[in-house]
């Protein structure tokens, strides 16, 4: 890993890192669904062609439906996407509020613009896959948020993987701690490691939402507000300065985002 930091740009290592993690991921989700459905050209389908990891949802069949009429969110989000990166990040002065703006039109045009565009399509072909980001807004808990809305296919990994066997021998909260470490590790490599700063902040991000939902357990809270300011206000944590200047910048200005 130092010598992919040593060698490489930043960005370059966030993303190789990013792909074998997904790659392992895929992997496992694909030999899942060759085991149910021993069907060859249905799991190169998954493998190369989907990005969630839920093999039942991908052999469940769908109501076929026109493409033309569900594809409206997924273009909205895609083109203010593109209008975030490549045109009002370039206008901000600072450099971390136009790191920030790069982002979230990143965010926008993949995960809720193009794996969207992506969904829809499957569905078409008779496949009842569900968008990785389904409607994270109108999470009314922490985990409905984490466990239903945003980026399922990490859930759908880990609920077997991680939850379930640590729940089976250890119980529930050592099972939900055991799942936000594991994505706090992820992150870590993804985030912290190509950065070569900022060791621990994104682990500590995640350990935050797990002591969040702990206590949404204990005082059975239920609040649109509490859930999105638990996320939102310590996400300087998961994208510290750090990834912002020393990845994402260099990043935007090498597709053309920035100058």
């Amino acid at each position: 890993m130092n010598a992919l930091h040593t060698t490489l740009p930043a960005w370059v290592s966030m993303w190789i890192v990013a792909g074998l993690l997904f790659a392992v991921g895929k992997t496992i989700s694909a030999w899942w669904l060759w085991k149910i459905t021993h069907r060859p050209l249905q799991v190169a389908a998954f493998a190369f062609g989907w990005v969630g990891m839920n093999p039942q949802e991908w052999n469940a069949p769908a109501q076929r439906r026109p493409l033309v009429r569900q594809t409206g969110a997924g273009v909205i989000a895609l083109l203010l996407g593109v209008l975030l990166l490549w045109g009002i990040a370039r206008l901000l002065p600072h450099p971390l509020a136009a790191g920030w703006c790069g982002m979230v039109g990143l965010v926008l045009i993949l995960h809720f613009g193009l794996f969207r565009l992506l969904a829809d399509f499957w569905q078409t072909q008779g496949h009842a896959v569900q968008p990785l980001m389904n409607r994270p807004a109108a999470a009314m808990t922490l985990a409905e948020f984490w466990g239903k809305r945003w980026n399922r296919a990490f859930r759908d990994l880990a609920h077997p993987l991680v939850l379930l066997p640590v729940h089976r021998r250890f119980g529930a909260v050592p099972a939900l701690l055991a799942c936000f470490a594991v994505s706090g590790i992820v992150h870590e490599l993804v985030i912290s490691i190509p950065a070569g700063a900022g060791y621990g902040l994104p682990f500590g991000y995640f350990m935050l939402q797990a002591v969040g939902q702990l206590i949404e357990r204990r005082f059975r809270l239920r609040s649109w507000f509490f859930t999105h300011a638990f996320t939102l206000l310590p996400v300087g944590l998961l994208f510290h300065p750090p990834f912002v200047s020393r990845v994402m910048l260099p990043f935007f200005k090498t597709i053309g985002a920035l100058p």
